[in-house]
């Protein structure tokens, strides 16, 4: 874990996404060199249900929470600390909905289907952003639109799933 003192260059904000707030931060070290994009840890509670759901159902196999395990471990080996509070870094975040996604013979329906929802959502968000940074329309978005997009894209998707 990489502890960040107090006076390193850090970003913090929050987005929201399905009724909750997520702290996030980027990261630059006393070099300047960019060290990347974390999210709060508290996002993984999105799951905690379903997850613990797929525990009881899934007693007898014992993968699921073996591999639940590995991909947590993965996780928190690249966390950082600040502020006393633990953040994943982004691109992990994503790996771990990913892992979700691709082991439909370990995990229920619904969980693959919550991590697909989360992927397609942020892929949109993501494309969007980039079309913002190339045509400069970061610099005069609200600064809450893309969480709006992301919960309308998520909506949107869910209900079609249903």
């Amino acid at each position: 874990m990489i502890f960040i003192n107090d006076d390193e260059p850090v970003y913090t904000g929050i987005f929201s996404i399905l009724g909750s707030e997520f702290k996030c931060l980027n990261y630059k070290n006393n070099s300047s060199e960019f060290m990347g994009r974390y999210i709060n840890s508290s996002i993984l509670e999105l799951f905690n249900n379903l997850i613990e759901d797929d525990s009881a159902y899934y007693k007898s196999l014992m993968s699921q929470l073996i591999k639940l395990s590995l991909i947590t471990s993965k996780l928190k080996s690249k966390n950082i600390s600040y502020k006393n509070e633990v953040y994943y870094p982004a691109d992990l975040f994503l790996d771990f909905l990913f892992e979700i996604s691709d082991n439909y013979d370990i995990f229920s329906k619904k969980l693959i289907d919550f991590a697909n929802l989360f992927i397609s959502a942020f892929c949109n968000v993501g494309l969007y952003s980039i079309i913002d940074e190339a045509t400069g329309y970061q610099n005069i978005r609200d600064s809450n639109e893309l969480s709006k997009i992301f919960q309308t894209k998520y909506e949107r998707l869910n209900k079609s799933n249903l």
